[in-house]
């Protein structure tokens, strides 16, 4: 198996992971002056009925240790009892309490040989303690080492992970713990907003269930980490202390159904994994119901190791896409990996198997967002091949569209052609039964016959070698002298009488095809004897000119000009050519035959005001012979 890929992404994400992680520790050794971390002891009374003053005369051995990182008592209805001690302080100091979400939480620390009572941080009077998502407990100084309990009573998990500072620690300590948190939450807001601007989430469901499994991701992360709390009015923060219970059902349900999504369950082989999801996820929807009856404590451990068990199948399923050879198969496994690793990290810890709080308040939050940046990566890669499809698929249509317009248009074409063919076939058809229906055939309707069975030859000639010509011809370079070829097809023209020809002095050769330059020359000369005047003469002169030989043939046309854009498209007739029979081939042969030949030909009006009619120019330019 080869190893994993290394992803621009993956990069990022192990990099804001450890940035995550090795933060808060940072923060607790800024400067160890300003910081002291307690060392818990707990006791846990089941009875629910001890006070403080049978609370700290209980013998040191009821007491258990508890992590330096902190304490986790998952999810009971039992009191928690934290024990503590401090060393002496010649200043006031605070206690900092996280997760925020513990519903009540009262501080005794000792007062002349009694305890004063402090509930729920209710003493901080420090200016950004307004802000601050923790509980904050304000320390009277102390001249020797002294003992303090916690009592902690929660219909969540009986969490604490806390930290002694001076004014000026707790200042550095929440504007740290805040850019950390910030960070995270713009991190997930950007990912939303950058997705649902790709509007692939309107018609892919695994698109929409991973915006969903990402919004949720969120908040979970504003309601456990007191986010929330910290925001809602005072009559409203009952209601809002149990949306980390509430958030966590909807964040496994996202988890649910953007794995569902993911792997296919829905397909017709995946439905017995289709059927475990469901199940799983009506395992979910129980605990909306026990939370609502008050049992959510009894419900959470049990579902936390369905939770496990669940990602663990789900891991399985990814390994497998490994072996067979998925291309999107290994970064899945990761994500999925570390997904479940984060929610491995908190169920050990709400279940008091891993007692360190510091499991719960940063393993959910690294798992996550390390497994969002893998998916995000995965999803990213999706997004490019469903563009590449649907790319392909609007080329292939418009492309399918081009080829029917074509078609439809080449339809049109032969249309004309074959009426116009037929028309032009008319003509000399309709003389050559005049004459033989006369029973002496004079000289003049002799010539007439000649004329029709020529035109009528000239037709089928050039639809002959249309057929060729639409195609690659097969052309061989020569050298071919020029002057000789041009004066040859001007005496087979039959029209001398017409045609200006000075041929230059001496010889010019070329290099190109003698059989079809023939028949571009005699085209040239034909159209232009055709559709000029009869009283007119036509022009044909041969220049040099920087490696090039350059035949021009020049005629006048009365009425309106062809158009110099569309006169070599195939079946194109200037309105004023349909005096004469023709095609509309003659030049479009030409075209074809000259770009086969590497030439190039052009075709340019100019006008004669005077004559009140236009001159035609067409200027063909061959490759001198190197």
């Amino acid at each position: 198996m080869k190893g994993f890929r290394c992803y621009p992404k993956l990069a990022i994400s192990v990099i804001f992971l450890l940035f995550s992680l090795v933060l808060p520790q940072a923060q607790a050794s800024f400067n160890g002056s300003d910081t002291y971390t307690p060392r818990f002891e707990y006791y846990v009374d089941s009875t629910q009925t001890l006070g403080i003053d049978s609370v700290a005369n209980l013998p040191a051995s009821a007491f258990k240790q508890a992590p330096k990182a902190g304490y986790v008592g998952g999810y009971n209805r039992s009191i928690q009892w934290l024990k503590f001690r401090l060393p002496p302080s010649s200043g006031p100091s605070l206690l900092r309490i996280k997760p925020a979400y513990t519903d009540y939480v009262t501080l005794y620390q000792p007062d002349d040989g009694d305890f004063k009572v402090t509930e729920r941080g209710e003493l901080s009077e420090v200016e950004v303690g307004r802000f601050d998502r923790a509980i904050v407990f304000e320390l009277e100084p102390v001249e020797s080492e002294s003992t303090y309990y916690l009592r902690i009573e929660t219909e969540n998990t009986s969490t604490v992970v806390a930290q002694v500072y001076t004014q000026q620690g707790y200042l550095r300590a929440v504007m740290l713990d805040s850019m950390v948190a910030g960070s995270f939450i713009g991190l997930l807001i950007t990912l939303i907003v950058v997705n649902l601007s790709y509007q692939r989430w309107r018609n892919d469901l695994g698109f929409r269930y991973y915006i969903l499994f990402v919004i949720a991701s969120l908040m979970v992360f504003l309601s456990v980490d007191g986010w929330l709390l910290l925001v809602s009015p005072q009559w409203l923060k009952p209601l809002v202390s149990y949306l980390p219970q509430l958030t966590t059902l909807l964040y496994l349900l996202s988890v649910a159904v953007f794995y569902q999504a993911l792997f296919g369950f829905a397909l017709a082989e995946s439905r017995y994994c289709l059927w475990i999801s469901r199940i799983y996820q009506l395992a979910i929807l129980l605990g909306g119901g026990a939370l609502i009856v008050g049992a959510y404590i009894e419900y959470f451990p049990w579902f936390m190791q369905i939770s496990v068990i669940y990602l663990l199948w789900i891991s399985m399923i990814a390994l497998k896409r490994v072996w067979t050879g998925s291309s999107e198969g290994r970064a899945l496994l990761f994500a999925v990996v570390l997904g479940f690793l984060g929610i491995l990290g908190t169920a050990l810890s709400l279940n008091g198997i891993v007692s360190g709080g510091i499991w719960l308040l940063y393993s959910y939050t690294a798992g996550t967002l390390a497994s969002i940046l893998v998916f995000q990566s995965v999803m990213n890669r999706r997004l490019r091949c469903a563009e590449k499809v649907h790319l392909t698929t609007l080329l292939e249509k418009e492309h399918a569209e081009v080829l029917a317009e074509r078609e439809r248009q080449e339809k049109e074409l032969k249309a004309q052609f074959i009426s116009m063919l037929s028309h032009e076939l008319k003509t000399p058809l309709s003389v050559i039964s005049m004459g033989v229906s006369q029973q002496v055939i004079t000289g003049k309707t002799r010539k007439y016959l000649i004329q029709a069975v020529s035109d009528m030859s000239r037709v089928i000639d050039r639809c002959a070698v249309l057929e060729q010509v639409d195609a690659e011809v097969y052309t061989r370079k020569e050298a071919v002298e020029l002057v000789n070829l041009i004066g040859t097809q001007i005496e087979q023209a039959g029209g001398n009488s017409r045609i200006l020809w000075q041929p230059p002095q001496s010889e010019l050769w070329v290099s190109s095809d003698t059989d079809w330059l023939r028949v571009i020359v005699s085209n040239l000369i034909d159209n232009a004897l055709k559709y000029s005047p009869a009283k007119t003469a036509i022009s044909v002169r041969v220049e040099c000119h920087l490696g090039e030989v350059c035949v021009q043939v020049e005629n006048m046309v009365e009425g309106e000009p062809p158009d110099p854009q569309y006169i070599f498209d195939k079946y194109y007739r200037a309105r004023s050519a349909h005096k004469q029979t023709g095609a509309g081939l003659g030049l479009y042969i030409v075209k074809r035959l000259v770009a086969q030949l590497g030439a190039r030909i052009d075709c340019r009006i100019e006008s004669l005001p005077i004559q009140m009619a236009n001159r035609v120019v067409m200027c063909l330019c061959l490759p001198d012979r190197q």
